[in-house]
């Protein structure tokens, strides 16, 4: 009897298991791995920035250091929201880790020398102008610019306020076109 229930409780076990193995692999994402698609470091720019000229799309540009206490609330708090995907699907997602090797934080420091880490930039033409999307210190509150003739306003951080302060940004950045 006791054998047939440890029997049974593995072949449950082991069926659960490779459930759970299917959905990961057909959705293509293991729960360890961070679900957006990032590009890494001076590499991944590079890759992200031949991707932007190709199509189009800007770069959200997130900068930070490994053993950082405010990055890594920024990921426990905005990154790892499961919303954050569909806000940002529509840019081209880079990385740095001014910590990772001397090649990326000679490219980071183009954006500021002392910069109060993490910091996030939206870039339309890679290597020129970058945007900063405006954090406060806490990494509780995020300007989000105003419409054209108005004043911005900070606001909670959240995707939606983020998705807010990127919509704005790129609206101050590329205006819309009029057509006659």
């Amino acid at each position: 009897m006791i054998k047939k229930i440890t029997l049974g409780l593995l072949l449950g076990l082991g069926a659960s298991a490779l459930l759970l193995t299917m959905y990961f692999v057909l959705i293509d994402r293991w729960p360890w791995q961070h679900p957006l698609p990032w590009h890494y470091n001076l590499e991944g720019y590079q890759q992200a920035a031949s991707l932007s000229r190709q199509s189009g799309k800007p770069i959200l540009l997130l900068i930070e250091r490994r053993r950082c206490r405010r990055c890594e609330m920024l990921e426990q708090n905005l990154l790892k929201d499961p919303h954050l995907e569909s806000v940002v699907g529509d840019l081209i997602l880079v990385r740095l880790d001014i910590s990772a090797n001397s090649a990326t934080a000679q490219l980071t420091a183009r954006y500021g020398r002392d910069l109060k880490l993490p910091v996030m930039f939206l870039e339309t033409e890679p290597g020129e102008k970058a945007y900063p999307l405006h954090l406060n210190p806490e990494l509780s509150h995020i300007w989000v610019p105003g419409q054209p003739g108005t004043q911005g306003n900070k606001m909670p951080l959240s995707v939606a306020s983020l998705d807010l302060a990127i919509e704005r940004t790129l609206q101050q950045i590329q205006p819309p076109t009029q057509t006659p």
